[in-house]
């Protein structure tokens, strides 16, 4: 089974697909999935892997939340065309509120059904979205999180006004995504990154740590930190003016040829060259 991760606090993703490619599979992070256009069926397990609840059927206009730690698949049944609203439950916490990231805890369904203006509203917040992401412009960044905002606060009132017992989420669970929002969340403070802090915060020993994170995760502890490094790299390559010295500075690098050779490394460009294609239309992030 495949664990998907998130290395920045919320991203959007555009995608379309004649036949989806993978298939069950499972994030550390929300995920809101609205169909752009298409038709197909969504699945997600009650409870025990493997006992798969029957299929919802989707097409346009659908709107899924699937919570971290829950394995699902999508099935395509005609061309769908799909944007992914991903986002980590400290994003919502610190950036909109705690009443409504514990609102999305309590939808014990996927499909979310806004009810009265907020269809429309919700409808015309995703037609935005997504043509942003398409054509991109000054200020996008910022104009799109306002509205990623919006659409998870609506999708919390839907998820509260429609809630049953709530979805349980074992102890264990949290511990590790609260490990990852908890690095996305230090990701500017690499001293809050170190094995003896983590092991601090989250009460781990030394030599299990780096085994824990890879059983939930399936990747090495030190590999999602310096991935989630270089994608907060990239993102203040395209959304600030800062010169590169002063990202490494800001992200704990110990110095801007340390960032230039791991930058490289993983884009295949350096720095300077990636926010120069970014600003002409070549480079998405």
């Amino acid at each position: 089974m495949w664990i998907e991760n998130l290395y920045r606090p919320a991203e959007i993703l555009v995608r379309e697909h004649e036949r989806f490619p993978i298939g069950e599979h499972t994030h550390s992070f929300y995920e809101l999935a609205y169909i752009v256009s298409g038709s197909g069926s969504f699945s997600m397990p009650e409870g025990v892997p493997g006992q798969w609840s029957g299929d919802i059927s989707y097409g346009t206009g659908t709107l899924l939340l699937i919570p971290p730690e829950r394995l699902h698949r999508f099935k395509v049944g005609t061309r769908s065309r799909y944007l992914f609203i991903r986002f980590t439950g400290s994003y919502v916490t610190e950036y909109i509120g705690k009443d409504i990231e514990q609102a999305l805890r309590m939808q014990d369904v996927p499909r979310i059904t806004p009810a009265g203006r907020d269809a429309s509203t919700l409808q015309q917040l995703m037609e935005m979205v997504t043509a942003e992401q398409a054509s991109p412009n000054g200020f996008s960044a910022h104009l799109q999180q306002q509205w990623i905002n919006s659409i998870i606060t609506l999708a919390a009132r839907s998820a509260a006004q429609h809630s049953g017992s709530g979805i349980p989420v074992q102890q264990e669970n949290d511990r590790a995504v609260s490990m990852l929002q908890y690095i996305q969340r230090h990701i500017h403070q690499p001293e809050r990154l170190k094995g003896s802090a983590l092991c601090a915060a989250f009460n781990l020993s030394p030599a299990y740590i780096g085994r824990y994170f890879k059983r939930h995760f399936h990747e090495s502890l030190r590999q999602y930190i310096v991935e989630s490094r270089i994608r907060a790299a990239a993102e203040m390559l395209c959304n600030s003016r800062m010169s590169v010295k002063e990202i490494a500075y800001r992200l704990g690098y110990t110095d801007s040829c340390h960032l230039v050779r791991s930058f490289k490394h993983h884009y295949g460009t350096t720095p300077a060259s990636y926010r120069s294609r970014y600003a002409s239309g070549q480079e998405t992030r």
